[in-house]
């Protein structure tokens, strides 16, 4: 029994067909706990959703006018969830499972798309991780990049932009769980985007080393949803899925495997699939034998020294 988690912003939870949408993939992929953003409706029609997906808790921050709106929707079969403060930005909320001993802390977050409302944002961000010393997520739809590799088309990212949210990451001590699934949560006009995060500190992959981030493809929404599993095997059991690697954007050959896969005039589900395979590749023949040869060093210390090193490179 695992502990999924479904972070999606929505952009009209009343829309027609969204309820019976929600309902399948509850099913289909075991979700314990939906988040929503954007919901653009008023939290008086969560009761009739909760009874079409088989739920049977809630907890809203309504939306202002077409603007916002965080909903969270679980099943108490699957553990509980207690909400310890909110903004129209984020939800902040401590999930225990069920089948586990640990609980921890998750953040659902709906960024504003204003860049001076977002400051106040990673402010409240800054605020709760300096007192965090649980077990923390934080997940949902950022509406930032953190490289101008997360957008393809349209106006080149804010460097400042980029910048702040870097610099939150860093004061809160979060980092990109990474992914599998397609590199884009968000697409329109000519444009893709990746600015819908999962993100994490230390405690929570120690707790969580089986976790998975899905990207799902876009139904309904301009924007992909995201599946948190706590359990590696239960997010995609037919083969393990490609997953991108935040580290491999510190190694100064990945740029090449980029720019190779995604040329100019070429079509983004062959550039895609030969972004992926040649990603593999690299991975386990560049830059993953880094990291073997880096544990056969630590292995060899430890032999020599008689202490037991940490060996997690």
């Amino acid at each position: 029994m695992s502990y999924n988690i479904f972070s999606w912003n929505v952009r009209g939870a009343g829309a027609k067909g969204v309820p019976l949408l929600l309902k399948y993939l509850v099913g289909r992929h075991d979700i314990s706990c939906l988040a929503l953003y954007e919901t653009r409706v008023s939290a008086v029609k969560i009761p009739s959703i909760l009874r079409t997906v088989g739920f049977d808790d809630f907890y809203a921050v309504e939306a202002e006018g077409f603007a916002g709106g965080i909903w969270l929707l679980w099943s108490t079969q699957w553990g509980s969830l207690e909400v310890l403060s909110h903004h129209r930005q984020y939800v902040h909320a401590r999930i225990t499972p069920k089948n586990s001993l640990t609980s921890m802390l998750v953040k659902f977050v709906y960024a504003s798309p204003n860049a001076a409302l977002r400051n106040i944002l990673w402010r409240e961000l800054r605020s709760i991780a300096a007192n965090i010393s649980e077990p923390w997520v934080v997940l949902g739809d950022f509406n930032s990049y953190l490289s101008p590799g997360d957008k393809v088309g349209g106006a080149t990212p804010n460097a400042a932009s980029m910048q702040k949210f870097r610099d939150c990451l860093d004061d809160c001590s979060l980092f990109d769980l990474g992914f599998k699934g397609p590199p884009f949560t968000w697409e329109g006009r000519g444009v893709k985007e990746r600015i819908d995060w999962a993100l994490s500190n230390d405690r929570w992959v120690q707790s969580f080393p089986d976790a998975s981030i899905l990207h799902l493809p876009r139904m309904k929404s301009d924007h992909s949803p995201l599946l948190l599993s706590l359990s590696a095997k239960d997010a995609d059991n037919s083969q393990r899925p490609f997953r991108f690697l935040a580290s491999w954007l510190t190694h100064e050959g990945f740029p090449a495997i980029v720019k190779e896969a995604w040329r100019p005039g070429k079509e983004w589900l062959p550039a895609s699939q030969a972004f992926t395979q040649a990603a593999m590749v690299w991975n386990n023949e560049v830059f993953g034998e880094i990291g073997r040869r880096k544990r056969r060093l630590m292995r060899r210390l430890e032999g020599i020294r008689g202490t037991s090193l940490e060996t997690k490179i």
